[in-house]
């Protein structure tokens, strides 16, 4: 009979459980073995049915209790995934906009870069063209000496100082001078007179540089001119 009793007992824990997984608050009924209970007790187990039913109701009470608790593990581990994405996402956009500002910062950094490298050439360009205008003057001074005053050597050597000084401070600037000889290349070169050859070899080569040219990083600032044989 005690048996019978914990069943039954038990069935109602498990009821009462289901009931709380399920959010449903009931009363608590108070099973005890008083006596009339007792013999009530012994009087419904005489019918066998009525305790397979009992028993089966309790299997399908703990089943459902078993299920109940599943769900609710599966229900909690979905929400705990949920807030964990959501919070990988927030941590995710913090990680965007991070790398978006640091972008924006080194785009910055290179738009300013850009524009000191670019004022930086156009200040250094300046001061070339300043020193290439200064050794064409110093180029016609040399030859105003040669023509008109051959005997002054000290002029003479000065000017030759101060051409080996620009021509030293333009290539420390990075400019190339364009004087070569021999055959003529219209990439750097322009003709800006012709002389007959005095030998078929000569055809096509450079007689004299009439003003030497420039090159700076590729780009030619100013051809070199040169006076051109041509064949008789």
């Amino acid at each position: 009979m005690i048996n019978r009793y914990q069943m039954m007992k038990s069935l109602r824990d498990r009821l009462n459980e289901l009931f709380r997984l399920c959010g449903t608050e009931g009363e608590r009924i108070q099973v005890a073995p008083a006596p009339a209970l007792i013999r009530l007790v012994e009087k419904l187990i005489r019918d066998q049915a009525l305790c397979s039913y009992l028993e089966g109701l309790d299997a399908q009470a703990e089943q459902a209790v078993q299920s109940m608790k599943e769900r609710q593990l599966d229900e909690w581990n979905n929400q705990q995934n949920e807030e964990r994405l959501a919070q990988l996402e927030r941590e995710l956009e913090q990680e965007r906009a991070g790398l978006r500002k640091a972008e924006e910062t080194l785009s910055q950094e290179r738009r300013q870069g850009a524009e000191r490298e670019d004022q930086y050439r156009r200040e250094r360009l300046s001061a070339i063209q300043d020193l290439i205008a200064l050794r064409d003057k110093l180029l016609l001074r040399r030859n105003w000496l040669e023509e008109e005053a051959p005997q002054e050597e000290n002029a003479h050597k000065l000017a030759e100082s101060q051409l080996r000084e620009t021509a030293r401070c333009l290539s420390n600037l990075g400019v190339e001078i364009l004087e070569a000889g021999g055959a003529f290349d219209g990439s750097y070169q322009t003709v800006v007179e012709t002389r007959p050859a005095e030998a078929p070899d000569q055809a096509d080569q450079i007689a004299e540089t009439f003003r030497p040219g420039y090159r700076f990083q590729g780009e030619i600032l100013r051809p070199q001119e040169v006076i051109l044989f041509t064949a008789a």
